[in-house]
């Protein structure tokens, strides 16, 4: 190929130009290119951060709801859990009082037992107790003792 041909008839000023001209646009092109596939990148890491973030929200999601249901779970065994504990210990006071009172009733009974024993009184301890009061207990039969509010004077 001859220097004409590939020139296409310019001037080595104008041919340089065009050389200039087409190394530019080369160029250009080039870094349009590499412009794209950046965007293309760029385009692809915010595709893939927006499914990431769907990803971590839809697992946060799933985590609060098993949250929320275990404690439920785990609210509704202590409750029952509790319940069982409270009943068993009202279960086990309730026999202890049971023990006490049937053990109290049985030292009393044998209490009485040696003082009737003991007493050379003949009346039975039970008519006895019956006959006692308590200083604060009404008597049925009407006691004269003198009002304190009304006040008699003596004339000598």
């Amino acid at each position: 190929m001859s220097d004409w041909t590939a020139t296409k008839g310019r001037s080595p000023e104008h041919q340089r130009y065009v050389e200039e001209a087409e190394r530019k646009m080369a160029g250009q092109r080039r870094a349009e290119e590499r412009e794209q596939r950046r965007r293309e990148r760029q385009s692809a890491v915010d595709r893939l951060r927006a499914e990431m973030r769907e990803e971590i929200a839809t697992l946060r999601a799933a985590v609060d709801e098993q949250r929320e249901f275990l404690i439920e779970v785990v609210g509704t065994s202590l409750g029952e859990y509790g319940n069982k504990i409270f009943d068993r210990i009202e279960k086990m006071v309730d026999d202890a009082l049971s023990e006490l009172r049937i053990t109290s009733e049985r030292s009393y009974g044998e209490l009485m037992g040696r003082l009737d024993a003991a007493s050379p009184d003949t009346r039975s301890r039970s008519r006895r107790t019956k006959d006692f009061k308590f200083s604060n207990e009404r008597d049925d039969s009407a006691v004269d003792q003198p009002n304190p509010l009304v006040r008699k004077t003596v004339v000598n």
